[in-house]
């Protein structure tokens, strides 16, 4: 409908004026893929269009959902921070394993083998439902919950030596 594309629009124009603003701005898109469907529409190509430039807004945006792959690889590869929990969908899986991959090689790395070792990694956290492997881009490390690193690109994947605590170990 018409008035969609006004709204989109007019929000386009609302995000670009706050660009002068010191105001920092917060996004949560909650279950992103049912509104945002990867289809050509004006909302997508908002989204994608603020994802390619949302650093110069002053901005942190958090996207919620629960299938990885309908989420526009444009807006995947810009994503700082990724939460990946478990996952029935292979097909989303091994989109989460390239996209990781791609992100961790240094170019020092068979990417053979680093898709390999972060698949163990994903395997990791079905040891418990809450688990989850946290990716960074900057620094680039994988880690398990929120403590723990098990991947950093200059020492590989870390052996576990012992399980830690619930939390994923300490800091230390």
């Amino acid at each position: 409908p018409s008035h969609d594309r006004e709204d989109t629009e007019e929000a386009k124009e609302d995000i670009i004026g706050r660009k002068t603003e010191q105001e920092h701005i917060l996004f949560i898109f909650d279950d992103f893929q049912t509104k945002f469907d990867g289809g050509d529409n004006p909302e997508n190509r908002l989204i994608c269009q603020y994802f390619s430039m949302n650093r110069s807004y002053n901005s942190s945006v958090f996207i919620i959902c629960q299938s990885y792959t309908q989420i526009p690889t444009k807006v995947r590869n810009n994503l700082n921070v990724r939460i990946i929990h478990q996952m029935e969908d292979e097909h989303a899986i091994t989109a989460v394993i390239n996209d990781i991959s791609g992100l961790m090689n240094d170019g020092n790395v068979n990417l053979k083998d680093l898709k390999y070792n972060i698949r163990m990694l994903y395997k990791k956290i079905w040891k418990n439902p809450y688990d989850f492997l946290l990716v960074l881009k900057h620094p680039k490390q994988i880690r398990l919950n929120w403590k723990k690193i098990v991947y950093e690109p200059d020492t590989g994947i870390e052996e576990d030596e012992e399980e830690g605590d619930e939390n994923g170990g300490s800091l230390d």
